[in-house]
Parts: structure tokens; sequence; C-alpha cells
């Protein structure tokens, strides 16, 4: 699929108000989330990496112990049957509507087709992984790199972001913190190389 037949809404959002006009036309998708920088390199390769090779810089700081980067996986947002309280346990784990918020970089959604539904590794593929990371309850991922041909449309958000007030710089820092530290364990869990 070439970025002229890809289907590309637009929408104008105040960073307070995600949740009211962003979090209702996620529901009921499945979805990779990106950077505005990064989807205009997904256009031009046609294809979302999994990155398992570590070939591009990581979108977000967790990537690098991403549960799915790891095994070759694309990640992915499933709120297909998220339950309201599953989604909210969710955005506290990783603001997934605005994740490139401390950067202002703005978000891209890119929607999945149905027909490639069948595919997607459940969340329940993590469970007992330790050292990694991953999003309970709602994350899913695409076995391989996704081809544009398997996402159907993109929506590409302007974030209006006001000064960040120093509450969310200090839940900021302790993502950060908490990404450090699964980082240092996972490298601590891994065998030494020969």
């Amino acid at each position: 699929m070439s970025a002229d037949e890809l289907q590309l809404e637009h929408l104008t959002s105040k960073a307070i108000d995600l949740r009211t006009s962003l979090l209702p036309r996620l529901r009921d998708q499945v979805f990779h989330v990106t950077t505005a920088p990064a989807f205009g390199r997904i256009l031009s390769m046609g294809v979302v990496l999994s990155n398992r090779n570590e070939q591009l810089p990581y979108t977000f700081p967790q990537s690098e112990v991403s549960f799915g980067r790891r095994r070759g996986y694309v990640c992915l947002f499933d709120l297909r049957r998220a339950s309201d309280d599953a989604v909210s346990w969710a955005l506290d784990c990783f603001y997934f509507l605005d994740p490139g918020s401390s950067q202002r970089q703005d978000p891209v959604f890119l929607f999945v087709k149905d027909t490639s539904y069948g595919s997607l590794i459940p969340i329940e593929a993590a469970q007992g992984s330790t050292g990694e990371m991953w999003i309970p309850r709602v994350e899913a991922w695409y076995p391989s790199d996704l081809p544009m041909s398997a996402v159907r449309s993109a929506l590409v958000v302007n974030v209006q972001r006001e000064e960040e007030p120093a509450s969310l710089t200090a839940v900021r820092q302790v993502n950060e913190l908490f990404a450090a530290q699964l980082k240092a364990a996972a490298h601590k869990s891994q065998p030494p190389s020969n």
C-alpha cells in the first residue's frame, strides 16, 4: 500500500482532552502507535519494523526491554474487548494517547485491518515473562514486521500541549526510572556471551 492509498485522518486536540476526543476513536480497534517522524519512515519503507535487531532508534524508552520487540513482533494495542478499567489501567502504565509527549512529538495511530486479526499474538503470550515490558490487558503483537497492506487507516493527532505541570513531570520521571530498572534487570538475567 502506498502513502497515496492509505486512508489518512487528522485530529487536533488539547492534551488535557485526549481521553474524551481521542480515546473513543481507539475503542474497539487494534492499532500501532508511533510518532509523526517515525510515521514518515514507515510510509517510505512500506512496513512497520519490529526493530528486533535494533537497526532503528527506539521510538519510546521502554522499547529496549519490550517483550514484543525482542521476539521480532510489532507491538499493538487491542482495545476490541477491553473494559474501561483495563484501558484506564493501561493508560496508567503507558499513556498511549500521547506517548511522545516528553519529546513533544505528536502521535500517529495505525489501525490494523480486521483481516489481520487472526495473526495477532494475544497478551497471554507474555505471562510469566520477567525482565521485559508489556502493557497488561491490552497489548497484542503482530508476529513479524507489519506490512502497510495490513493497515486500513492512520490517524495523525496534533496535540496542543500546555506547559507540563510538576506532578506530570514527576510521573514521567518515575516511568523513565522504571524503564531503566527493567532494562538493568533484563541485562542481569541474560547469560554472559562467550
